[in-house]
């Protein structure tokens, strides 16, 4: 159930008692998607072009490249997950003693200390602490004590590997082997274990954990790289195992040395191994490359994520290629709690009682950065007063109260989808909307070619003077599944196809009269669109005398697709005209209508003066500086003139425009406005509308699947609606 946002002009009742929330992403936003690396590299890009995109503000700053360095120092990983270097931690002194062994058959086991090297046969030997000095027990049952540092690692093999008993790493494994050697140091009683690698061993290491080894290459070289660079710029001597730096999971793991389960990969190791000393740089120095599973479709900048200064290579991008890519967690996930649930679990993760009312009548961002993740969060008693929480170490307390796995949310959400699978599948959800057993019935269906739109830019007015009617999409080899079962569903016995046969095949006649209940097929067709609107605004004519018309451009679509609600709401047909010019045929239809009024949609650069002069009692609507400002303008036309309301609101793609074509008797039946919005973009023209309308607008519908206007677009408009 969608939850309206409140509105905080007066005190609040109590009744408001539960809050719904969308929130998507997996990470802390900064830096490179990884799901969107992989959806860049699938696409075709190399991995430069992808790490340039994330820390280069989408490749724009030039300052800003891949450089390869010829020599790099070893680092070292403590590889206890409990180690904790915080204030008041445990600096990684966390066992009693650690039990090891060569990593491969049959070889010996070297340890290094007191200035001197000692070797043992294969078998497990225990190091145990007492006090500051390490006791080592061999397989033998011979002792020896040191103090200080020692080195452990096996003797032979390729790769020389040493095997670790006791559970280490990210997922508490037992067995773990690992390259290079093992470095033991005691402190009060506890030994703290690191493995000291050259970065090409570490990375080996990594790589396979943070991006599964069957992605596309260039994206592993992406990790290859961003993960090389976090390493080599971490202050820290000693590197975490886990997320708090990266997941290194050694080489293999298995009692079984023979037959291990490997932990790496050849593809990884080719990643890393191809991108040898290459890191990202800024003005020629290394810079923290930061990365997290998946940004939701739009990045953020450093100083909203954790309050730092601003760096320029790491400014919030669009992540354009992440949809494509898999991530279960780009999308909006939605989840609801009552008020009384928010506030315990705020308080059991520290968050301060003072900031909570008790009743929370109302939650809502106070302010967000650039992606939408909110950096304050504000709360709203029952008597409307306001507090809030602000900051890295607050917003991360939220995020784990609510169980998200990222900081971007939103609260009470006034944005849904009317979208399917693809183009077609979408004209049939969107036929849904209207037309079924609680709703309207429709009397006819209208058939336009998906992929050349052209001639289904006049059919709105037609959907609405048979008395209510879809407007389906097929492509030209012919109806497509789901388009089949809504004709057969709605059970109508007409329909009408837009345009002639050479962007609707005769062959689509037979499917239409194959689907159940249709026994009429009208085709609407002239020698080209201009020819084929005015068929379709004639049919009108026949079908609801009326004394308007409404005039658009032919060679730019987007006002007539704005206007489609209107003329399907209004049973209005719709001319179509040339910049300078009026065509023959339309020249024929306006003679047909007779029309005492002429509504003009668009500016001077669509339908130019001359052309107006032309037409019966014309008036120019919706004249915007660009098709953003138009939809806009003729949306206030529409509701403080022609009964139109803002109760709920549509937004299309003004870019490619085709789901906005069976969206168009949806918005005219609910007369409700149709916005345009890009797809990684909000136009100021339709922000600013949609801002000034937040206190009447119940829900914004969308047109379209996320490659159609991205899930940060709708975050955009949640944001201004907040």
């Amino acid at each position: 159930m969608l939850l309206a946002v409140f509105v905080f002009s007066s005190p609040l009742s109590a009744s408001a008692a539960s809050f719904t929330f969308m929130s998507r992403g997996f990470g802390h936003g900064l830096g490179m998607s990884q799901y969107g690396a992989k959806g860049f590299a699938t696409a075709g890009y190399t991995y430069d072009v992808i790490l340039r995109h994330y820390y280069g503000n989408q490749g724009t700053d030039p300052k800003t490249v891949v450089t390869k360095f010829t020599s790099e120092a070893s680092r070292d990983v403590n590889v206890d997950r409990a180690a904790n270097y915080g204030t008041g931690g445990n600096a990684g002194f966390t066992k009693a003693s650690w039990t090891l062994r060569p990593g491969m058959v049959g070889s010996a086991l070297a340890v290094y200390g007191s200035g001197a090297a000692t070797t043992t046969v294969d078998g497990w030997s225990t190091f145990t602490a007492e006090g500051n000095t390490i006791r080592w027990r061999r397989p033998s049952g011979v002792e020896t004590t040191y103090s200080g540092t020692i080195a452990v690692w096996g003797a032979s093999g390729s790769p020389r590997l040493t095997q670790v008993l006791d559970a280490v790493g990210m997922y508490s494994e037992q067995n773990m082997r690992f390259r290079g050697e093992l470095r033991l140091t005691a402190s009060g009683g506890m030994i703290k274990l690191v493995n000291r690698v050259t970065m090409p061993e570490y990375l080996y290491g990594v790589v396979p954990r943070e991006s599964p080894a069957s992605w596309p290459m260039e994206a592993l070289k992406a990790q290859a790289v961003a993960a090389r660079g976090y390493a080599r710029t971490s202050t820290r001597t000693e590197l975490y195992i886990d997320t708090r730096d990266q997941v290194y999971g050694g080489h293999s793991s298995g009692l079984d040395r023979t037959a291990p389960e490997m932990h790496e990969n050849s593809r990884t190791n080719d990643a890393v191994d191809q991108t040898l000393g290459r890191c990202v740089t800024y003005n020629g120095k290394i810079i923290r490359t930061y990365f997290m599973s998946t940004s939701g479709g739009y990045t953020e900048n450093n100083e909203s994520v954790w309050g730092s200064t601003p760096l320029p290579y790491l400014r919030g991008v669009p992540d354009p290629y992440e949809a494509s890519a898999g991530s279960v967690k780009h999308s909006w996930t939605y989840s609801t709690f009552t008020d009384a649930d928010v506030r315990n679990r705020l308080i059991a993760e520290g968050v301060s009682v003072s900031s909570l009312p008790n009743p929370i009548a109302g939650i809502r961002g106070g302010s967000r950065g650039v992606s939408g993740r909110p950096m304050r969060i504000e709360f709203i008693s029952t008597t409307g007063a306001v507090t809030a929480i602000e900051g890295s170490t607050q917003m991360d307390r939220f995020k784990r109260a609510l169980n998200f796995v990222d900081r971007w949310f939103y609260v009470n959400y006034r944005t849904g989808r009317i979208a399917g699978v693809d183009r077609y599948d979408t004209s049939a959800v969107s036929s849904k909307r209207v037309f079924g057993p609680a709703a309207a019935q429709a009397r006819a269906v209208i058939i336009a070619n998906g992929m050349a739109p052209a001639d289904a830019l006049t059919a709105s007015a037609l959907a609405g003077a048979v008395g209510g009617a879809p407007i389906l999409l097929t492509a030209p080899g012919g109806l497509s599944t789901s388009v089949a079962a809504e004709i057969t569903r709605l059970g109508v016995t007409t329909a009408y196809i837009a345009g002639g046969t050479g962007v609707v095949p005769a062959a689509i006649e037979e499917q239409l009269l194959n689907t159940g209940a249709v026994t009429r097929v009208i085709r609407l067709a002239g020698s080209d669109r201009y020819g084929t609107a005015r068929a379709i605004a004639v049919e009108v004519k026949r079908l609801k005398a009326g004394t308007e018309v409404i005039v658009v451009s032919g060679e730019s679509y987007a006002d007539a697709v704005a206007a489609s609600g209107f003329a399907y709401a209004k049973s209005i047909p719709i001319v179509l005209v040339r910049t300078k010019s009026i065509p023959p045929d339309s020249v024929a239809a306006l003679v047909a209508l007779a029309p005492t009024s002429s509504l003009v949609i668009g500016g001077s650069g669509v339908v130019g003066d001359v052309v107006l002069g032309k037409l019966p009692s014309a008036k120019r609507i919706g004249a915007g500086i660009d098709r953003y400002d138009s939809a806009r303008q003729l949306a206030i036309y529409l509701t403080t003139q022609r009964g139109f309301n803002w109760g709920s609101v549509y937004v299309a793609s003004g870019p490619s425009l085709v789901d906005a074509l069976s969206i168009g008797p949806v918005a005219g039946y609910n007369q409700n406005p149709l916005l345009f919005a890009k797809p990684y973009e909000l136009p100021s023209a339709t922000a600013l509308e949609l801002t000034a309308r937040k206190g009447t607008i119940l829900h914004v519908h969308m047109a379209g699947g996320e490659g159609a206007l991205s899930g940060w677009v709708q975050g955009q408009i949640e944001s201004v609606l907040e």
